[in-house]
């Protein structure tokens, strides 16, 4: 069973030329950096994809970051310069994140029960029923996974197999304060470009950029030394 953050990767066929491609990296969101692994012929190789600038264009959410990736022979190899490009999301199920926002005071109390959540709670009446318990939607939505389009990966970065135009699956699942201001973010920021809210999402990724220089600081993780957590691919992601 593939361990947490783990890709499950195509194996290399005995005498097979060609060089295998990978498809898609698995990841979760530690802090503001996006970490995981991928499988290559019964090898995994960690990585981290570390956001340093954010920023809205043709109507999607771009991250602009390094990748750093323990090669073959445990060599480490970074590509700045790394494009993310948002093709698609998926909600998420549980208790939604606090909401954060540099504008919002910390003590605000909603009707959800979330620190700085102003949101109006959601009306129902006979005409139109409140949703399905199990499900989170209106102020209760959020996002639980990220799909993002990489570009300006090397067709080989240390890998023997093709790394270009890869698919990077990242589950928002923090276990940290500064993970949980990410994900807020990135939660309200994904509704209101869907929503065509620009103005919101202008301020939103302003908040982002914000989170990354914190993050830049706060960040003392190694590349070289990452366990395997336990994570499989999520469900029903999309294909390129």
């Amino acid at each position: 069973m593939p361990g947490r953050n783990q890709e499950k990767g195509t194996r290399v066929k005995p005498g097979a030329n060609q060089l295998v491609k990978v498809h898609s990296m698995a990841a979760l969101l530690d802090g503001g950096d996006f970490v995981g692994n991928f499988q290559v012929s019964d090898h995994y190789y960690p990585f981290t994809y570390s956001p340093i600038k954010a920023e809205i264009a043709g109507n999607r959410l771009v991250l602009l970051g390094k990748m750093t990736l323990v090669g073959t022979f445990r060599h480490l190899h970074s590509q700045p310069g790394v494009r993310a490009v948002l093709a698609s999301t998926q909600g998420g199920l549980g208790a939604p994140p606090a909401v954060y926002s540099r504008l919002a005071p910390a003590a605000s109390i909603a009707a959800s029960g979330n620190p700085g959540d102003t949101r109006p709670a959601p009306s129902s009446s006979a005409d139109q029923p409140p949703p399905p318990a199990t499900d989170n939607t209106g102020t209760s939505a959020f996002c639980g996974v990220m799909y993002f389009h990489l570009e300006g990966l090397p067709m080989m970065m240390g890998v023997p197999a093709d790394l270009s135009h890869t698919q990077l699956n990242v589950r928002l699942f923090p276990t940290d304060d500064l993970g949980r201001k990410f994900h807020s973010v990135y939660s309200r920021l994904v509704a209101a470009l869907f929503e065509r809210n620009w103005k919101e999402a202008a301020d939103l990724v302003e908040d982002l950029n914000q989170l990354i220089k914190e993050g830049a600081q706060a960040s003392v993780s190694t590349p070289t030394d990452w366990p395997l957590m336990e994570m499989g691919p999520p469900d029903a992601a999309p294909g390129r």
